[in-house]
């Protein structure tokens, strides 16, 4: 291809990475992390940090549209299928001992801390198949399926932890506590009592008279009243 001019940061990606195995591994949260890897190489001139990765927060995944109960599997599927390599693991917290975790992308040239140019690394070739055998290949399918699946699934040891340690079970039942919620519940879905609450319980209401069939005591009324 040849060469544009433009002022506009890009990246270039071979096609035999985008033919890999590897890469036809990718969910949709992978892509967009890495996604989020190149543009924030991009803002970064091309150029690693001392560590030989870029810094990306955990916000800006999440910023980009990955859910985030998936950016860490996202993150644990993509170093195992090759395409990127953690130089330094990032790290959670208040704002005095967080730290953003730093990636590298292993099939992009680029250039590192004293402008000396990082040829790509290409981790992803291990799951390549010996040859285009149609057995070769699905065997490497199924078992590069088999190893993401395991590294998306796994998880980190520290929050396993941390979590064990200040897990709290529920609380059994409280028969006397359970009791009052109970009636008290039932006292406010009670239907409302007209009058005087003890009067009704003590003498009950009594009913209206009847009013006669022929109508002769409505006549009468109306004629003392004329």
């Amino acid at each position: 291809m040849g060469k544009k001019q433009t002022d506009d940061p890009f990246v270039m990606i071979r096609r035999s990475v985008r033919k890999s195995i590897a890469h036809r591994q990718l969910t949709r949260a992978e892509y967009q992390c890495l996604a989020v890897i190149e543009a924030k190489l991009m803002d970064q001139g091309g150029k690693y940090d001392e560590t030989g990765g870029v810094p990306v927060e955990y916000e800006e995944f999440i910023a980009y549209g990955v859910p985030k109960n998936l950016v860490k599997p996202a993150l644990n599927g993509l170093e195992e299928l090759g395409l990127i390599r953690v130089t330094k693991p990032g790290r959670g917290g208040n704002a005095n001992h967080r730290s953003p975790g730093h990636y590298c992308p292993t099939y992009l040239t680029a250039r590192n801390h004293v402008n000396n140019e990082a040829r790509p690394t290409d981790e992803w070739r291990k799951w390549q198949p010996a040859n285009c055998e149609p057995k070769e290949v699905k065997r490497a399918v199924e078992e590069v399926e088999r190893a993401v699946k395991e590294a998306r699934a796994k998880k980190d040891p520290r929050a396993v932890a941390r979590g064990k340690k200040h897990y709290k079970p529920r609380r059994g039942l409280n028969t006397k506590k359970d009791k009052f919620i109970d009636s008290v519940r039932d006292a406010i879905t009670a239907p409302p009592i007209n009058g005087d609450w003890f009067s009704s319980r003590i003498i009950p209401d009594d009913p209206p008279p009847p009013e006669p069939e022929d109508g002769r005591l409505g006549r009468g009324l109306a004629g003392l009243l004329s």
